[in-house]
């Protein structure tokens, strides 16, 4: 992520100069956890937490918040509380996915495709399914972004930027994002049957 490599360079940097800079080294693990959850690597579980909390927050409210952490990632009260608006949130578009999930099952590739909509949290979504799915690839459409996520169980091998960038988006290999225009009439359905004809495709050239 853009943090830890400004992060790795102002660290070589001042290492070379020979110059302490206590204040930088302190922030050394919130940048670790903003790298494991901008990258979907997840090896961390407070990563995932700390980026719900942020992105509940005000821009100025959470840049604030981070900047009164200490080394140990000890919660402010505000992170604490924007948690808690989480949680409220995350159990409504929880509802949502699961009232229009639809699944396509591409046994060619042994893969599946779940696809759903959502109104927010489209990472967590995936990553509460990905108990329930083996080798599936979900595709979600976020009402707040108008725009489809892209997530990948654990052991899914589908590089999800290259999917993407089949419908003009891109990402990482785990975690990308695109538009499909399907119209709102049985747009799960519709999108993961889209998404289904993109993989048969890959595989056929």
């Amino acid at each position: 992520a853009a943090s830890r490599l400004l992060f790795n360079y102002l660290k070589d940097r001042a290492a070379k100069r020979g110059e302490s800079r206590p204040g930088l080294l302190a922030t050394e693990n919130l940048v670790l956890l903003a790298d494991d959850v901008d990258r979907w690597i997840l090896s961390d579980p407070r990563s995932r937490e700390l980026g719900l909390a942020v992105r509940a927050m005000s821009q100025d409210q959470a840049y604030r918040a981070l900047l009164a952490m200490d080394s140990n990632i000890t919660y402010t009260r505000e992170i604490r509380e924007a948690l808690q608006r989480v949680q409220q949130e995350l159990q409504r578009t929880l509802t949502l996915a699961l009232s229009t999930r639809h699944v396509e099952e591409m046994p060619q590739r042994g893969l599946v495709v779940v696809a759903a909509e959502c109104d927010g949290y489209a990472g967590e979504i995936a990553d509460r399914w990905s108990k329930d799915f083996r080798n599936a690839v979900f595709v979600l459409y976020d009402h707040r972004g108008n725009a489809i996520s892209l997530r990948r169980t654990p052991d899914c091998r589908v590089d999800l930027s290259r999917l993407a960038a089949v419908f003009g988006g891109g990402g990482h290999p785990a975690a990308a994002g695109c538009q499909i225009d399907v119209g709102k009439e049985k747009r799960a359905q519709r999108i993961g049957r889209k998404v289904c004809e993109a993989l048969s495709e890959e595989r056929d050239r």
